[in-house]
């Protein structure tokens, strides 16, 4: 976790020199699938606003993008809770809904 965040204050930040290999891209939820082997994944906003179908898909996709000891980052309406994936997360103790894939 100290190759991606620092501490700052009562928060954690992204480290600086992460940010020159971060790729945005667009990708549907809903309709794609797997989309690449990823170390940190970020979903915020977007789940909290999908049915419970939709939301057992994006997760599906989200667990087949996301690389074993990879990280994922959920809004705070968000929730691995209910997912055929919950017990494939270890909570991240320093950070609210920051998530690492155990399996």
């Amino acid at each position: 976790m100290e190759n991606y965040l620092e501490p700052k204050g009562q928060q954690l930040r992204y480290v600086e020199n992460l940010r020159s290999h971060v790729v945005f891209a667009q990708h549907n939820l809903a309709t794609d699938g797997s989309f690449n082997e990823f170390h940190l994944v970020v979903v915020r906003h977007v789940l909290a606003k999908f049915n419970r179908v939709l939301v057992y898909h994006a997760h599906q996709v989200i667990y087949e993008s996301l690389v074993r000891l990879g990280f994922l980052a959920l809004g705070a309406k968000e929730s691995l809770r209910f997912t055929p994936h919950q017990k494939a997360y270890d909570a991240v103790p320093q950070a609210l809904d920051f998530y690492r894939r155990i399996r």
